[in-house]
């Protein structure tokens, strides 16, 4: 053979080598991608209830678990506890103001996401408004079953009040905010983004924080959780298992990098990274290390026994499970160790 024509067949066999490399990696990433089992994952638009998912999925930290998560969107709680129930979603965030649904017997808790800084109750500036008492006769404006009313009851115990003076407006949360905007309601009780829209759409200085989650941190916890129904975990016990893996290490990463998060959170709610920035003081961002400690010593049990307590007493609820069934915490610790 000549040389041109040896030549010619080693390009040819680097050809074939390379082709057959190529297709080789396409079948194993295929079969990848087969093996991964599908989780529906509902997430709340903020950046406590977008973060760690945002991080899963960019990182990469669902998939080491064999996960293929897809991200649904809630805007509070109870459309997502819906959403598990119709089986549309397979684990979901839930804020703390939407707990009754868990005693309830709709979800589980799987996982303690953070305690939440991020609920205020908002006046306007010149409203002469300067406590909980000057609220009695005005129009506050909340969305129930959300972290929102939770927020302004707590607020209310701890004056020794039930709010029977107040003017209580329901509605959904964008609506809250365009009815304090626009001067319809005196108050609003709210969560962060939605109280720095307020403050972005009004301006800073004709906006007061009444109340704010830090006035209280000595007083009661605010637990963000991760839900599922029990059937969903009877039937998928493993892969809530490995879902919770990929959370912790989500969680981890979080506290090391919130800077980072935020602009992880800001493209998957196509906002600006200032905006987000605003909000990564918004939780006590617990890691897997304190989440140990917490479980270990009974904490993270407290918090949800005096929450329980506490809607017990505030609220009708006709059948309330035993705090033992609801709270799946032995998943956390297969997920992440004692």
């Amino acid at each position: 053979m000549t040389g041109r024509g040896k030549r010619f067949m080693a390009v040819l066999l680097g050809a074939a080598m390379i082709l057959c490399g190529c297709q080789g990696r396409t079948e194993r990433d295929q079969a990848g991608e087969q093996d991964l089992k599908k989780i529906r994952i509902g997430y709340h638009p903020n950046f406590g209830g977008s973060s760690v998912v945002s991080i899963g999925i960019e990182k990469g930290f669902f998939e080491e678990e064999g996960l293929d998560a897809e991200l649904v969107k809630f805007t509070s709680g109870p459309p997502s506890i819906a959403a598990l129930e119709a089986k549309d979603i397979d684990v979901s965030f839930l804020g703390h103001g939407a707990y009754t649904l868990v005693m309830e017997g709709q979800a589980d808790v799987i996982a303690v996401d953070c305690l939440s800084n991020a609920e205020e109750i908002l006046v306007r500036s010149d409203s002469g408004i300067t406590s909980i008492e000057d609220l009695a006769g005005r129009k506050l404006a909340t969305q129930f079953e959300t972290s929102g009313e939770n927020f302004l009851d707590q607020v209310l115990g701890e004056y020794g009040m039930d709010g029977s003076g107040i003017q209580l407006v329901n509605m959904d949360i964008a609506g809250c905010v365009t009815a304090f905007v626009d001067g319809k309601v005196d108050a609003v009780s709210l969560w962060a983004p939605y109280t720095n829209e307020v403050r972005e759409r009004m301006g800073d200085d004709q906006v007061k924080t009444l109340y704010n989650c830090m006035d209280f941190k000595d007083k009661f916890a605010l637990p963000m959780s991760w839900v599922a129904t029990d059937s969903y975990i009877k039937e998928n016990e493993d892969t809530v298992v490995r879902f919770l893996r990929a959370l912790y290490r989500c969680m981890d990463y979080r506290a090391e990098h919130l800077e980072e998060t935020a602009a992880l959170v800001a493209r998957r709610l196509d906002k600006s990274e200032e905006e987000t920035l605003l909000d990564i003081h918004t939780g006590e961002w617990l890691t897997t290390e304190e989440t140990k400690r917490l479980l270990a010593d009974g904490t993270i049990m407290r918090w949800y026994e005096e929450q329980q307590e506490f809607f017990q007493k505030k609220k009708t609820i006709y059948h309330v499970r035993p705090l033992e069934e609801s709270m799946r915490l032995d998943l956390v610790t297969k997920a992440i160790g004692e």
